[in-house]
């Protein structure tokens, strides 16, 4: 099968290419998914460059992506949920990735049934920006009705699904962005909208109860200062937190180093009186079904900013790392139909 492999660890122009691979087997959990779309998260070109190397083992060649849409052709013989047919849509395992190819097999769990009226492009720019907003917001920040939110980036690929999925259990949604996509975010239900261009959110905003940080740096710093007493800083960008260096069963010093390299945020919660937790996402094929649902009622929408061809994974890969992207880039595996799910 043609797939897009990363051959050492470096530069995406140095180390991507399209190469003819295994065509995947199949386990007594598996589904067999024949790949119509998938799509790229800065995961990708993190794993690529090797930042990740400290807590994912991988042997080269591999093949990238994590999310995918496409049509079940085989299933293992405990899948029950799926069936040869079934137009599907995953973001797959973190220690089994690889759906910049022909065809991705994956643990049943992790799969869920695309949203019907949805193309298999735009139901591929769901998965790991849709399960990620899900589980800041809802998991993590535990956000509900009335409840004041700041998302930063609202026209980024998480983002945009973010002030979706806050607006659906009605908070108050702020949100950053360049003036030219001060329209794009209040279509999607910014409530306040800051441009980062011309305000600073830290001097506008206040007494906000959750903020979704998912640019780090100097802005997470700010990003603090906007917080009530009480409130909470989810971030997914930077280091992981002890806790989930223990939960993970990582060697006994990481919790240590993670404490370390999170001293920052960790004075800076303790300062504001807020609390500070960093997500990592975890695939799960039940939140996706309700994704799913919430696509098919027309409460979540992917935004999308281009198609890229498999053979041309390389380009779509630079256009992420270049940050002038708005909403998700797609990866077009198979040819398009005029039939959402076939």
């Amino acid at each position: 099968m043609k797939a897009i492999v990363c051959t050492r660890y470096g530069a995406t122009e140095d180390v991507v290419e399209l190469r003819q691979m295994p065509k995947p087997t199949v386990g007594p959990q598996d589904v067999l998914i024949a790949a119509h779309a998938a799509s790229v998260n800065p995961i990708d070109y993190k794993i690529q460059r090797g930042d990740l190397k400290v807590i994912m083992r991988l042997s080269f060649p591999f093949v990238m992506g994590f999310d995918v849409s496409g049509i079940v052709v085989e299933t293992g013989a405990q899948v029950t949920h799926f069936k040869p047919g079934d137009a599907v849509f995953a973001r797959v395992d973190t220690n089994r990735f690889g759906t910049f190819a022909e065809f991705v097999a994956t643990d049943a769990q992790f799969v869920a049934h695309k949203p019907a009226q949805l193309s298999h492009a735009e139901a591929a720019a769901l998965p790991l920006a849709a399960l990620t907003a899900w589980q800041a917001l809802y998991e993590k920040a535990h956000l509900k009705q009335g409840q004041k939110v700041l998302i930063h980036a609202g026209s980024g690929g998480v983002g945009s699904l973010a002030i979706q999925l806050a607006k659906h259990v009605e908070a108050q949604v702020a949100t950053t962005t360049s003036t030219a996509n001060v329209d794009l975010v209040k279509s999607l239900g910014a409530d306040v909208v800051i441009d980062y261009k011309t305000q600073k959110f830290e001097d506008v905003l206040q007494d906000y109860d959750a903020v979704f940080e998912t640019l780090g740096g100097a802005n997470q710093e700010k990003s603090f200062r906007v917080l009530k007493p009480g409130g909470v800083l989810v971030s997914i960008v930077g280091i992981p937190t002890a806790a989930w260096a223990r939960q993970h069963g990582l060697p006994f010093f990481m919790p240590w180093l993670f404490d370390f390299m999170n001293r920052n945020n960790n004075r800076l919660a303790r300062k504001h009186q807020v609390r500070f937790d960093a997500l990592m996402m975890t695939p799960n094929g039940k939140q996706l079904e309700q994704i799913a649902i919430l696509a098919e009622e027309g409460k979540l929408k992917p935004v999308i900013d281009r198609v890229f061809p498999l053979e041309q994974t390389q380009q779509a890969l630079l256009h992420s790392q270049s940050g002038r992207s708005r909403g998700k880039i797609v990866i077009q595996i198979a040819p398009a139909s005029g039939d959402a799910n076939t």
